[in-house]
């Protein structure tokens, strides 16, 4: 006997099932529902069969440690046991390997399934697999980490600011303001600059140009400081940071003055020396021309 068609109402439950079916299938997340008592699984869709290793029929029928093993079964047995006495759903997060053997890590939501009584007859598992996250947590924290010990190896000074206000600086250069950290951190970076410096320092971070030059620190106890600032723009954690290296420049303006001193002064007597009276001698020969004056010379032989 030929089955007659089906009525309306039975295609379109089927049509409606089949829908759920793909929605399942189809969504990030690993679902199974297992009923209770037995933990006997009545239910997975394709990621969850996938991930220990059957498929949506094989996987029905089995049990919680027939699926994911003995000791996992009992590393959860007390989620589970919670979640079907007090009723209310839990999460947590641990680590699997998968049916190819790849170690994942997993964040865990189960869910109580009632009956009309209010009596627990089963629970809804759902996986997401949050190993991507978990690795780039651990990258972050190794970057800052790489960060942090290069802030403090490094001997020249660094200050990291965002919108013009200090987020992060190392010691040595504490060390060279003569500040502690809490006093710099969120106070305005040109509360740091020499008076006469500060409209230049404003130029470079509206320009946001990423450059090198002089300028001046100052001191809790108001001496300036000479300073080459090397400035760059970072991108951290989805914020534009500036991060400026602080060279003490003292040393080096000490040297040059020394250098210019001995090119232009007697090593014995400390008075100036020919290419110093040369250099005066011009300059003074051209502002007389300029203003039309006469110049004298007087020579004195020292013996």
């Amino acid at each position: 006997m030929t089955p007659g068609p089906e009525p309306d109402e039975l295609q379109a439950l089927r049509a409606e099932r089949a829908q759920l079916r793909m929605l399942c299938n189809n969504v990030p997340v690993a679902m199974a529902y297992f009923e209770h008592p037995g933990d006997i699984c009545r239910y997975a869709n394709q990621g969850y069969a996938a991930m220990f290793g059957h498929t949506e029929t094989s996987i029905l029928g089995l049990t919680v440690p027939q699926i994911i093993g003995e000791e996992a079964a009992a590393l959860i047995r007390p989620q589970v046991d919670q979640v079907l006495r007090e009723r209310r759903g839990t999460s947590y997060e641990r680590q699997l390997s998968d049916a190819q053997g790849t170690q994942r890590d997993v964040e865990v939501h189960l869910l109580p399934h009632c009956a009309a009584s209010g009596e627990a007859i089963g629970a809804y598992v759902l996986i997401s697999d949050i190993t991507r996250h978990r690795r780039a947590d651990a990258a972050l924290r190794e970057s800052e980490e790489r960060l942090a010990k290069f802030m403090h190896a490094s001997v020249e000074g660094i200050v990291f600011h965002k919108g013009g206000f200090v987020t992060d600086v190392n010691p040595p250069l504490l060390e060279l303001g003569g500040y502690t950290l809490p006093e710099m951190l969120g106070r305005s970076t040109l509360d740091f600059v020499a008076p006469d410096q500060r409209d230049r320092v404003k130029s470079v971070m509206a320009s946001g140009a990423e450059t090198t030059y002089d300028s001046a620190l100052l001191h809790r106890d108001g001496r300036r400081i000479p300073v080459e600032f090397i400035v760059r723009t970072l991108h951290y954690q989805g914020d534009t940071l500036r991060m400026t290296i602080v060279r003490d420049i003292r040393d080096r303006l000490e040297a040059q003055a020394r250098i210019h001193h001995l090119a232009h002064h007697d090593a014995l007597t400390g008075l100036p020396n020919r290419t110093a009276f040369i250099d005066r001698a011009e300059l003074l020969m051209a502002q007389a021309a300029t203003a039309g004056r006469s110049l004298a010379l007087l020579f004195i032989d020292l013996d």
